[in-house]
C-alpha cells in the first residue's frame, strides 16, 4: 500500500507516521501483544492477558503504557468516570477531579496506532541484520521477542 515502507510505518494521519526508531523492550512487546489479542483494552485487560513469563507489576504496566502512548505506539482513551470542578479563568478552563478515588485510579481504552505485522517484519528485519553482522554470535533476544507476537 502506498502508506507502508520498509522501515515498517503506519500512517497516524496522513501528514505524520508512525515509525519505529528503536527495538521495543520485551515488556513492550508483551503489552502489545495482549492489545493485538484483545482489540481495544483496557489496562486491567492487558495485565490479565500478559503472558505469564513476563514478570511485571500492574505499576510496571502502568508506565509501559504510557511510555508507547508518548511514542505514538498506542492511543488511549479515559473511560473512568469523571466528577470535575470546572474553574473559569481568563487563562481557560481548568477542570480538577473532585473524587480522589477517581483521580488515583483513570481507567483507560487502548488503541495500537502499529499493526502487529508491521512490528513482526521490523523485529525480522532487525533479527536479519543482527546475525548477518554476527552470525554466529547473535543472542536470541529478538527472537523471543517475535516469538511473544506471534497468535497462539
Amino acid at each position: 500500500a502506498a502508506s507502508e515502507t520498509i522501515n515498517g510505518m503506519m500512517p497516524k494521519s496522513a501528514s505524520e507516521p508512525v515509525r519505529i526508531k528503536s527495538i521495543p523492550s520485551e515488556k513492550e512487546v508483551a503489552a502489545l501483544a495482549a492489545i493485538y489479542d484483545l482489540g481495544q483494552p483496557t489496562q486491567v485487560d492487558i495485565y490479565a492477558q500478559l503472558n505469564s513469563s513476563i514478570h511485571m507489576t500492574a505499576q510496571d504496566l502502568d508506565a509501559v503504557l504510557t511510555e508507547l502512548v508518548q511514542k505514538g505506539w498506542l492511543q488511549r482513551q479515559m473511560i473512568s468516570p469523571r466528577n470535575e470542578l470546572l474553574f473559569i479563568t481568563p487563562a481557560g478552563n481548568v477542570g480538577v477531579e473532585k473524587s480522589a478515588l477517581n483521580r488515583r485510579n483513570r481507567v483507560y481504552r487502548y488503541t495500537s496506532v502499529i499493526d502487529r505485522n508491521h512490528l513482526m517484519n521490523f523485529l525480522q528485519a532487525q533479527l536479519y541484520l543482527q546475525k548477518r553482522k554476527a552470525p554466529s554470535g547473535a543472542d536470541n533476544t529478538l527472537q523471543k521477542l517475535i516469538l511473544l507476537l506471534v497468535k497462539p
